[in-house]
C-alpha cells in the first residue's frame, strides 16, 4: 500500500486541478455548478460536468493530461465514496501512478472500467473537501486555491 503522505497527496490533488485549468475548454469550465455537484455521480462529478459524462473520451483526454494519482477501487467502491471519509481513513487507497490503461473504447465511446478514481475524484468525496473553491477556481472566479 501506498505510504504517501497528506501533503503529497495534496500537491497531487492540485496538479490535477492545475492541469484541468489549463486544458478544459471555456465551454467545459461554463458547466460547472457547485450546486448540482455529486461526487458520486458519472453527470454531476468534476469530469461529469466537465464533459457530461466522466465515462466518455473526453473525460479520458482531459484525465490523461491530469491525473498522477489514483484511488484503488479494486475492492470496495464504499471505502472510497462515503461521506464521512478522511485523508486517514482513504490513505490506504491510495494506490499510485495513473497510467490510462484500464480506459478502452471503440466506436468512439470509453469503456471506463473504474478500477480507481483520479487523485481529485478521490479528494472530492473527502468530508473536508473544498468542492466548492475548486470549481470557483476552475471557473477563474478567485485567482488562488489552497487545498
Amino acid at each position: 500500500m501506498s505510504k504517501i503522505t497528506k501533503k503529497q497527496f495534496l500537491a497531487d490533488v492540485m496538479h490535477e486541478i492545475d492541469m484541468l485549468k489549463k486544458h478544459a475548454t471555456q465551454a467545459e469550465v461554463s458547466r460547472l455548478d457547485f450546486h448540482l455537484f455529486n461526487p458520486s455521480d458519472y453527470n454531476q462529478c468534476i469530469y461529469g460536468q466537465l464533459t457530461g459524462d466522466c465515462r466518455s473520451l473526453r473525460a479520458k483526454d482531459l484525465m490523461d493530461v491530469s491525473c498522477i494519482r489514483t484511488f484503488d477501487l479494486t475492492g470496495d467502491t464504499d471505502a472510497v465514496i462515503n461521506e464521512n471519509l478522511t485523508f486517514a481513513k482513504a490513505k490506504a487507497s491510495i494506490n499510485g501512478i495513473y497510467d490510462g490503461s484500464p480506459w478502452t473504447g471503440d466506436r468512439g465511446e470509453a469503456n471506463r472500467s473504474f478500477y480507481y478514481l483520479s487523485a481529485l475524484e478521490g479528494y472530492i468525496a473527502l468530508k473536508d473537501a473544498k468542492n466548492k473553491e475548486i470549481i470557483a477556481y476552475l471557473k477563474g472566479e478567485t485567482d488562488t486555491l489552497t487545498l
